[in-house]
């Protein structure tokens, strides 16, 4: 688990704070602040406030989290102790975050050992709401390839994400139907969608990919994400190293997410159009109804 060599070391060492918040499970450091002295002198273990993702409705984006959890009393030197650290968010006060733990102090200043056994929910990138929305039915596994993501199994990655596009391939590209269908309905453009929404083989469909998609869901203004997802999976695993395809792994992530909030937002801001011209043109026919001396002799 841990060089016991290590606790001799004398770099700095990483924060707790960093540790918690970006280390991955299964790996152990050097923390330069892992203990604080309390007022009656005794050590105690850090637990720093967390800048975390939280996912709830009245959150949804970083937050401050605080620990929830007992005070940890740190009394024997050079043994290894496991601690279950529990933080909840400042914000709503609803969402938790527990790691596993185990820490290892000498006795010599603040400074100690860590190693994160694990985390609830589970370490990585947060994933958008919208972007499960996207996905579907295909959830778990889409989770699944995050989990090995995380771990670095780039082969494994890969394989779940692919899976996840080849199942909802109709569903992602109905959804870019929907926008096309808000915005301005280019015929040319939705038999070209549908057609390939409807190919029931997914290598078909990326082979004869063409259309391009309206502006508001282009990447940086000028990159098709269904494109970029296309080229990237008509590649598939052959050839490539597990570095390379924990890359692509992480291309196809980000891509989805970004696809996600885009159809969502150009979908939100449609319909936020739509109803600011129906409030305009009903308070436009109220104020003809009153200033109208003709309407009102007709009424």
């Amino acid at each position: 688990m841990v060089d016991s060599n290590a606790k001799e070391e004398a770099v700095p060492g990483q924060t707790l704070k960093s540790f918690l918040e970006t280390t991955p499970p299964e790996v152990s450091t050097r923390i330069s602040d892992l203990l604080e002295q309390g007022s009656d002198r005794h050590y105690y273990f850090a637990c720093p406030d967390l800048e975390l993702f939280c996912p709830t409705v009245p959150c949804g984006g970083m937050r401050f989290f605080h620990r929830s959890s007992g005070r940890v009393y740190i009394s024997s030197i050079d043994a290894w102790r496991d601690e279950f650290v529990v933080y909840v968010c400042r914000n709503c006060g609803r969402t938790r975050k527990t790691y596993a733990l185990t820490i290892l102090w000498n006795g010599n200043g603040l400074a100690g050992l860590a190693y994160k056994y694990g985390e609830v929910p589970s370490f990585g990138p947060s994933i958008p709401p919208k972007l499960i929305s996207l996905i579907g039915p295909d959830k778990d596994l889409f989770m699944q390839g995050l989990r090995a993501e995380n771990r670095g199994l780039g082969i494994g990655a890969f394989a779940y994400y692919r899976r996840v596009v080849e199942n909802q391939w109709a569903r992602i590209v109905g959804d870019v139907i929907k926008v096309v269908q808000r915005i301005d309905g280019d015929k040319g453009l939705l038999s070209d969608l549908n057609r390939i929404a409807t190919e029931t083989q997914f290598k078909k469909a990326v082979e004869d990919f063409r259309p391009a998609i309206p502006q508001i869901l282009l990447i940086d203004g000028c990159h098709n994400p269904l494109t970029l997802l296309h080229g990237t999976l008509s590649e598939g695993l052959h050839g490539h190293s597990d570095e390379e395809c924990l890359t692509r792994a992480k291309a196809i992530r980000t891509v989805l997410s970004d696809l996600a909030e885009r159809i969502a937002q150009a979908l939100r801001s449609e319909a936020q159009l739509t109803e600011a011209v129906g409030q305009l043109q009903a308070r436009r026919d109220r104020k003809v109804l009153t200033t109208d001396p003709g309407t009102a002799a007709q009424s």
